[in-house]
């Protein structure tokens, strides 16, 4: 199978809508920059149409076409079109090939015949005229609605960054209190929240860290004041002193509000329902360590 013939018959598939949902969406992202392939496109389907109503094809084929075009209304559409054009178009043919077809002789070929002829000729031309403006504005509106799904698809992209945005800038927003992530949120799925040195500086009532029942580890993201170290340690202690949890050599990162903050993850197993110290030192040379700042928060179980 050539080239040529392999890429109609993936046109066909694609029209005949017997890709996976993933080919299809490779195969649109792939016509919408190739106007060539897009020409193809509509060529194919074109002749899909016409094939149809002259009756030409398999069985099977006929059914395929059936299903894909006749059980939408754009697709009926185009299919009463191309018929009504195909039926103005025949007896202009037929005329015009008898015509030609017509001996010349003088009785025959007399002048009073010829305008007759010159008149079917130009009916015939202007149909065929009216059938290929047809093909015209339809192909220009298959390229309006590529172009506006292609502009729906950017929308839909910039709007979803946004919200993103939104959502992290909100996070950065509520210094006062630690900030959750939905306690009612899918078991087994890391609980995350945000923890601010100002937390341990204003006093008062806490709010509670929800950690969802199921919940296999527990994400902090600890706001730093500066950042001056290439590398920090993080060590969990209760209210009373005791050691729950430590570990080195973590990496400020800079989020795009430019706050600087370290990532942590540690076992949800590791805590109780009570209160807890965050204690972060700057890591240096020969393993020493310096005390950076520290937080306190409050952790309530389901």
């Amino acid at each position: 199978m050539s080239d040529r013939n392999a890429e109609q018959e993936r046109i066909k598939s694609y029209l005949l809508r017997q890709m996976s949902p993933e080919e299809r969406t490779g195969f649109e992202e792939e016509y919408w920059s190739n106007p060539e392939l897009f020409e193809e496109l509509v060529a194919t389907e074109n002749q899909m149409i016409g094939a149809y109503l002259r009756n030409e094809g398999t069985d099977e084929e006929r059914q395929r076409f059936v299903h894909r075009f006749l059980t939408t209304e754009s697709g009926r559409q185009q299919t009463e079109l191309a018929r009504a054009w195909m039926n103005h178009t025949a007896p202009a043919q037929m005329l015009h090939m008898q015509a030609a077809n017509r001996p010349t002789s003088a009785g025959l070929n007399t002048p009073r015949s010829r305008p007759r002829q010159r008149l079917a000729i130009a009916a015939m031309l202007l149909i065929v005229g009216a059938g290929t403006l047809w093909l015209a504005l339809n192909n220009l509106q298959l390229r309006r609605q590529v172009v506006q799904l292609q502009s729906e698809s950017e929308v839909l992209r910039r709007q979803t960054s946004t919200l993103q945005d939104q959502l992290n800038d909100s996070a950065q927003q509520q210094p006062g209190a630690p900030q959750q992530s939905n306690p009612h949120s899918t078991p087994h799925m890391p609980a995350a929240f945000v923890l601010s040195s100002s937390l341990t500086r204003g006093g008062g009532a806490q709010q509670a860290l929800v950690v969802p029942r199921g919940a296999k580890s527990v994400r902090l993201q600890v706001s730093l004041t500066y950042n001056d170290y290439s590398a920090y340690n993080v060590a969990v202690e209760t209210a009373e002193g005791k050691s729950v949890w430590h570990k080195e050599y973590f990496k400020a990162k800079t989020l795009s509000t430019g706050q600087s903050v370290i990532l942590v993850s540690l076992p949800a197993s590791v805590l109780q329902s009570r209160t807890y110290i965050l204690h972060v030192s700057g890591h240096g040379q020969n393993a020493s360590s310096t005390p950076v700042e520290d937080y306190s928060f409050h952790i309530a179980k389901q």
